[in-house]
C-alpha cells in the first residue's frame, strides 16, 4: 500500500494479525467503557457522596433556603473525586507498563523495528483501560457531568483521544501511544485534587496545588508533548523508518489538535493565576462562571 510519501509501506504483521480479531478487542473495550458509568453510580451512592459531605464545609440553612447550591457543590466534588481516581489508576497502570521499556527515555525506540514490534500484555491492558476511561468519560461528559463554558473543547478533546487510542492500537503505534497517555494523566490528577480542595475551602492548600498543577501542565503538555512526542511522530519517524507510515497525516493532525487545546486551556489557567495574583481572588474554575 503506498504511503503519503509515495513509498511502499512494508507488511505490518501486527495489523494483519489484528484484522481478524480487532472487532472482539474493541467490543471488550466498549464493554468496559459501558461498565464504568455503572461503577461510578454505585460508588457514588456508597462512598463518594459520604466522603464529599465529610470534606465540604457545613453550610447553615435558613428557613426556606434552598439546598440546590449545596447539592451542586457535592455533585461537583464527587465528579472530581471520580475523575481523580480514574486518572490516577490509568497513570499507575501506565507507569507499570512502560517504566522499564527503552522508549520511556528514548523516543527513537517508538519506531525501531516497526512494524515487527512485540507488545506486552501489560501494555495491551493499558490501552484497554485508557480507551474505556475516555469512552465512558465522553458519555458522562455529555449526559452526567457539569457542563462548563469549555464543553465543546472538552468534547473535541475526548473524541480526538478515543480516535487516537483506537488508531494507534490498530496501526501498531502502541509505544508512542503509551507515552502520550502517560504524559496526560499527572496534570489531570493534580487538577481534580486542586478542585476538591477549592470546593472544601482549603484556600492555601488549593493555591499551592494550583501552582503545582500549572507547572505540571506546562512541562508535560506544552514542552515535552509537542517538542518530544509530536516532533518524533512528525520528523523522527521518517528518519528512523525511512518512510512515512499509513495514517501519518491523520495521526499527527489529531495530535496537533490536542496541542491547540492544551494552549487554549493554559490560557484559562493563566487567567485564573492572574486573578489570584493581581486581585487576590480565590483559586476557582472560571469555566463555571456561567453555570
Amino acid at each position: 500500500m503506498p504511503t503519503p510519501s509515495g513509498r511502499a509501506d512494508p507488511f505490518n504483521p501486527w495489523v494483519e494479525a489484528q484484522k481478524g480479531t480487532a472487532v472482539y478487542q474493541y467490543a471488550s473495550w466498549l464493554g468496559l467503557a459501558l461498565f464504568l458509568p455503572l461503577a461510578r453510580l454505585s460508588l457514588q451512592r456508597a462512598v463518594l457522596k459520604r466522603f464529599a459531605k465529610r470534606c465540604l464545609a457545613p453550610v447553615p440553612v435558613h428557613p426556606g433556603q434552598k439546598l440546590s447550591n449545596r447539592q451542586q457543590l457535592e455533585s461537583k466534588f464527587c465528579e472530581s473525586l471520580w475523575k481523580g481516581l480514574v486518572y490516577g489508576t490509568t497513570f499507575l497502570i501506565g507507569i507499570y507498563a512502560v517504566y522499564d521499556e527503552p522508549w520511556f527515555t528514548d523516543t527513537s525506540f517508538f519506531w525501531k523495528d516497526w512494524p515487527h514490534q512485540h507488545f506486552s500484555q501489560k501494555l495491551l491492558f493499558l490501552y484497554k483501560a485508557y480507551f474505556a476511561s475516555y469512552a465512558s468519560g465522553l458519555l458522562m461528559l455529555v449526559f452526567w457531568d457539569t457542563h462548563r463554558s469549555d464543553f465543546w473543547a472538552m468534547l473535541m478533546h475526548h473524541v480526538a483521544t478515543v480516535c487516537l487510542v483506537a488508531m494507534s492500537y490498530y496501526s501498531g503505534f502502541l509505544r508512542v501511544g503509551s507515552m502520550i497517555m502517560l504524559l496526560h494523566d499527572p496534570s489531570d490528577v493534580i487538577l481534580e485534587v486542586t478542585k476538591m480542595l477549592n470546593y472544601a475551602e482549603w484556600e492555601q492548600t488549593s493555591t499551592v496545588m494550583f501552582a503545582v498543577f500549572m507547572a505540571s501542565w506546562f512541562l508535560t503538555r506544552l514542552v515535552y508533548f509537542p517538542f518530544w512526542i509530536v516532533w518524533s511522530t512528525s520528523f523522527e519517524v521518517e528518519h528512523v523508518l525511512g518512510f512515512k507510515p499509513d495514517m501519518y497525516m491523520l495521526f499527527n493532525g489529531l495530535l496537533l489538535m490536542l496541542v491547540v487545546l492544551h494552549i487554549y486551556w493554559f490560557a484559562i489557567i493563566c487567567n485564573i493565576a492572574l486573578q489570584k495574583v493581581l486581585e487576590g481572588k480565590d483559586v476557582a474554575d472560571v469555566r463555571e462562571a456561567e453555570n
